[in-house]
């Protein structure tokens, strides 16, 4: 009796000590998991803003490019702040 006690008191010290394991891992990834998306988002507003500005053709008479305009209304829709900050070609290529 007593060793058959013993055995149920150390495998629900065992449970016990998995369960809290678990937790405290399942907490740091949702951390990381949150982090990385928001390192992938400001990799892709960056990206976007990058072809933007390419796309802007600034040596060319009109720098005006239809494709310059895609390209930011996509980063607007990703909530790229960027956008806020740039209203046409005309003020990246000053």
């Amino acid at each position: 009796m007593d060793k058959t006690l013993e055995i149920i008191i150390a495998a629900t010290v065992i449970l016990l000590t998995a369960l809290t394991v678990m937790f405290m891992v399942g907490g740091q990834s949702e951390s990381f998991n949150d982090w990385m998306n928001n390192t992938k988002g400001d990799a892709e507003c960056s990206l976007k803003k990058t072809q933007y500005e390419n796309a802007c053709n600034c040596g060319s008479d009109n720098p005006n490019n239809p494709d310059a305009n895609q390209i930011k209304a996509e980063a607007a829709s990703n909530s790229c702040s960027w956008t806020n900050d740039i209203t046409d070609c005309s003020s990246v290529c000053n």
